[in-house]
């Protein structure tokens, strides 16, 4: 089976498509026994040949295209990228500015809660000395939860993938009545 014999799609082939269009006419009977396929081959390798050439023309259309998409994608990253950096340090200027004495609050606060925690650690030393049992037995209880909360199923298949192949096998039916 071949396309469509049109001359402007194959432009390559159209000799032979003229030559094998004139052997169909020239021999309408022979044509099924044969007569034209020497032409018929031909133009099958012509046709071939000529998809190979468009085929390669093609994948290096593609490229080109290709190319250009990648060029065009990094340029349009790279103008998004500066874009946002410059809007970042921006939008970072403002925020902290905006904020300057929330953020002076917040060391402040930090730089008393760490004396105050400074101050309490040898008391915290004493309490952990006086509560460790509770902390261990908490501790080891939670352990055994977790350890002992995985239990295997109740019901684990034990059966043979061959399970009754002895049904349907020659030799045993002399085994099943004797």
């Amino acid at each position: 089976m071949h396309p469509p014999l049109t001359l402007h799609r194959h432009p390559m082939c159209a000799e032979i498509i003229e030559q094998f269009q004139k052997c169909h006419l020239d021999h309408p009977i022979g044509k099924f026994f044969g007569q034209c396929t020497g032409l018929k081959i031909k133009l099958d390798r012509c046709f071939r040949q000529e998809k190979s050439v468009k085929r390669k023309a093609n994948f290096e259309e593609s490229k080109k295209l290709k190319e250009r998409l990648r060029a065009y994608k990094k340029e349009i990253d790279e103008r998004e990228l500066k874009g946002r950096a410059m809007g970042i340090v921006a939008a970072a200027g403002a925020k902290v500015s905006e904020y300057k004495k929330g953020i002076l609050v917040f060391f402040v606060t930090s730089a008393v809660l760490v004396s105050a925690i400074v101050d309490v650690v040898p008391r915290f030393a004493d309490m952990f000395a006086y509560f460790w049992p509770l902390f261990m037995s908490t501790t080891l209880f939670m352990g055994a939860i977790i350890a002992f909360t995985h239990v295997p199923p109740l019901a684990v298949d034990y059966r043979d993938e061959r399970e009754g192949e002895w049904l349907f096998s020659p030799a045993s039916h002399n085994n099943i009545e004797g």
